[in-house]
């Protein structure tokens, strides 16, 4: 909210996506925080890392995590906003781990048990 004017994800990916000075700065500090902790917990946990799984935001994330051999092939991704129905891998061949897309069932909303 304090970075672009909009709280709510998808209209921050939207402003990115139109390429709006506060939508790219916005989005572009969300990956720089999301590397940031995917290498903490990379360190921290002390496993090596079978795959990486996204929602969404992966190809501007990915593009950061070339260097540590995490490819994505953007020709199986869908790009500029579209969401992916099923399952889909998108690592690219020679990437060290696999990276998919599982998308949200986000009509889907949790609700407590009655008391």
């Amino acid at each position: 909210m304090g970075l672009c004017g909009v709280s709510d994800g998808k209209e921050t990916a939207q402003c990115g996506l139109d390429k709006e000075l506060v939508g790219l700065v916005a989005k572009k500090v969300q990956v720089h925080r999301m590397c940031k902790y995917l290498g903490v917990y990379m360190v921290a946990s002390k496993v090596e890392t079978d795959a990486l799984v996204f929602t969404d935001a992966r190809t501007l994330l990915c593009e950061d995590l070339h260097k540590l051999g995490w490819l994505a092939d953007e020709s199986r991704d869908k790009l500029h906003g579209v969401e992916l129905s099923k399952e889909t891998s998108v690592h690219s061949h020679n990437s060290l781990i696999q990276i998919w897309v599982i998308p949200t069932r986000k009509k889907l909303l949790w609700r407590p048990a009655s008391l």
